[in-house]
């Protein structure tokens, strides 16, 4: 279960890289790892901060 989290979560950084906008509800994007789901940037943001949370409790 925290390697699911581990990959999830490292994916969704690797995304962050471009600078998603998460005010931008029209702005999506696909995880390959949860087999092509689409997300909006701000429930990208809050799946990435609740994985490190998960990961290393006292890193955020």
């Amino acid at each position: 279960m925290l390697q699911e989290i581990q990959e999830i979560t490292f994916e969704i950084g690797m995304l962050g890289q471009y600078g998603p906008d998460i005010y931008d509800p029209q702005g999506t994007r696909v995880l390959r790892v949860l087999l092509g789901r689409i997300f909006s940037a701000l429930e990208l943001g809050c799946i990435m901060y609740a994985g490190f949370k998960r990961i290393e409790p006292g890193m955020v």
